[in-house]
């Protein structure tokens, strides 16, 4: 189960913890936390986000049944009251939009209030914090408003005339940038996303503008139809701030999008060769592209670290770095029989542009015995390189990913 953390004192998740959970299905999670905040982790099963809120020196304890967590959910220990609160209002917003065939401004209106009731009222009964009672006024409201702005019962002018976009206390929910991409969306419709951008800049405060920067990116990047005019938004983000986690956290759903771009862009070449059915051992592979360094790329159709390593990121420097040097890279599958044609059709997807060789399972083994390696159990993604002169230099190299690493390592054998 992977676990959302959120950004300094930002609701945005930007970080995220995988957890383990015991064959009897109990987990632990131990936190540092500075301050008061939300985590949470998607129901894939269930298409639910399930949030929990957290306080620095507290323990909260949680049990639900996995096939259906939101019902069940049961807390008990500090910040009980807070995450049952939060639970059932949560779930309270999905069955009323679920139940709902009309939306209006009085039902946004109806459930704002009933929301701010309860929340008001658990506070002044003492079951709740202040930072609790603050934080969740300010998500039922946004909350609220961006569901009016994305239904088109509220106006970019209702809205102003309800609140004010710029909110320093407000970046503790996530659905304040909800509201805030809402907002631009409807406000700023005609505009292009630079000057989308600019508009926001003229509004909000420099340190929301990044926050919100990289949440409409994220937003932006779940769009089912390609747009890479969102690579040149991440440019705009990147020319204008330097916070790695964020630069990361918003880079991170733009991959598969450079990986288009990167296909779209690169020609399948003659040079993209396809054996299969060869008898040709390693060494016969060696000694036929000897004088040149050769870089070996183990690997499979069903790895995913195999292919997250073949794209736009790791291949595209590595192909800058290798041109007009004496390198040379083999591709090396490790598929069985049934997947040929699969295997066929992603070294043409994934633009591999070399010697591409589907071993058998015996070929695999005398592959693994060159690297001097026992032939029952390995791993992939798998490099290793070769020198000019044919001798293995180095069994387990580093990946592409590796950037300066790897290619220092190459530039030993020239």
């Amino acid at each position: 189960m992977d676990i959302d953390l959120s950004y300094d004192y930002s609701a945005l998740p930007v970080f995220t913890t995988r957890l383990i959970v015991d064959d009897d299905g109990a987990f632990r999670f131990n936190q540092r936390m500075s301050s008061n905040g939300f985590v949470g982790f998607y129901h894939y099963e269930t298409a639910r986000y399930i949030r929990f809120w957290l306080a620095p020196n507290s323990q909260l304890k949680t049990s639900f049944d996995w096939q259906n967590p939101a019902s069940s959910i049961r807390f008990d220990g500090q910040g009980s009251n807070e995450n049952e609160l939060l639970n059932s209002i949560d779930a309270n917003r999905e069955v009323l939009l679920a139940s709902s065939t009309k939306t209006s401004q009085t039902m946004y209106t109806e459930a704002l209030t009933k929301e701010s009731t309860q929340i008001n009222s658990a506070f002044k009964a003492g079951h709740i914090s202040f930072e609790f009672h603050s934080i969740m006024s300010l998500d039922a409201k946004f909350f609220w408003l961006a569901k009016g702005l994305e239904s088109g019962q509220l106006s970019p002018e209702d809205v102003l005339s309800k609140t004010k976009l710029s909110n320093s206390k407000a970046i503790g929910s996530i659905n304040y940038f909800r509201f805030l991409r809402a907002y631009g969306l409807r406000a700023f419709q005609e505009k292009s996303q630079e000057e989308r951008y600019n508009a926001f800049a003229e509004i909000l405060s420099e340190g929301i503008l990044e926050l919100f920067w990289a949440y409409d990116i994220r937003q932006m990047s779940q769009q089912e139809e390609i747009d890479f005019s969102l690579l040149n938004a991440y440019q705009l983000y990147s020319n204008r701030f330097n916070n790695k986690a964020l630069l990361a956290y918003a880079h991170k759903y733009l991959t598969g999008l450079e990986d288009e771009l990167y296909r779209v862009n690169t020609p399948i070449t003659k040079d993209l060769v396809l054996v299969e059915n060869s008898s040709l051992s390693i060494a016969d592979i060696v000694e036929k592209f000897k004088g040149e360094v050769l870089f070996f790329d183990m690997w499979a159709t069903w790895c995913k670290p195999c292919i997250a390593e073949m794209g736009a990121s790791s291949k595209k420097p590595l192909e800058e770095f290798i041109k007009d040097k004496p390198v040379k890279i083999i591709y090396l599958s490790v598929d069985k029989d049934n997947a040929a044609e699969r295997w066929k059709e992603m070294a043409k997807e994934l633009r591999l542009n070399s010697h591409n060789y589907r071993l058998s399972t015996e070929q695999v083994k005398e592959a693994l015995n060159y690297l001097g390696e026992p032939t029952n159990i390995y791993s992939i993604p798998r490099y290793f390189i070769v020198s000019k002169e044919g001798g293995l230099v180095n069994s387990r190299a580093p990946y592409p990913s590796s950037g300066e690493q790897l290619y220092n390592e190459l530039s030993k054998y020239f």
